[in-house]
């Protein structure tokens, strides 16, 4: 029994794994925004984020990249698969604005951070996953689907506490293994 508790535990802890949810940001959130391109100029990757939904508030938090976008919006894929304007994000920031100090120079690195108030009907269209966010650069318009990010199965749960409770009671079991150990030392040296 005690060699097949590291494999247990082990198994374990890598089906557990997948019950964080699914995203590209260590951050709990609802929602990954997912670009496809074309590449912002100067840019290695394609504008990335995420989105949170609580209360009714909508909230992304969004890398755009070395480029401001000149226009940026949150869509919803109405009826027919048209994109129609939900909200304006009006606030792209560059992170790195200016020169750096000692001489040191940073390239730009605009991000957004935005919330809105939203209904209902916006919920379940988010939620559906209608939604998507487009930036318009000056080399091309960029659209990105906001999709929910999924929740973890039952049984990912299910194995991660069991894996939670193997490690307890391994450490548990080493400590009164390493206390006894100690304990004949001590008698062995007092003899």
């Amino acid at each position: 029994m005690k060699s097949f508790i590291p494999y247990l535990a082990f198994i374990t802890a890598v089906v557990s794994e997948k019950a964080w949810p699914q995203g590209t940001i260590l951050f709990p959130h609802d929602f990954d925004i997912i670009c496809t391109g074309p590449i912002p100029t100067g840019a290695g990757t394609p504008p990335f984020g995420e989105a949170v939904l609580s209360d009714n508030v909508f909230s992304i938090t969004f890398n755009i990249g070395p480029t401001a976008a000149n226009q940026a919006w949150v869509l919803d894929t109405g009826t027919g698969g048209l994109l129609v304007p939900v909200f304006e994000i009006t606030n792209q920031v560059n992170l790195f604005p200016g020169p750096g100090t000692g001489g040191l120079s940073f390239p730009n690195d605009y991000s957004a951070q935005q919330s809105w108030q939203v209904t209902d009907s916006q919920v379940s269209s988010l939620w559906a996953g209608q939604w998507a966010v487009q930036f318009t650069f000056p080399n091309g318009i960029d659209t990105g689907a906001i999709v929910p990010v999924p929740e973890p199965s039952s049984v990912d749960l299910v194995f991660g506490g069991a894996g939670f409770i193997i490690l307890i009671y391994v450490r548990k079991h080493l400590s009164l293994n390493h206390q006894s150990d100690k304990s004949e030392v001590a008698t062995l040296a007092h003899n």
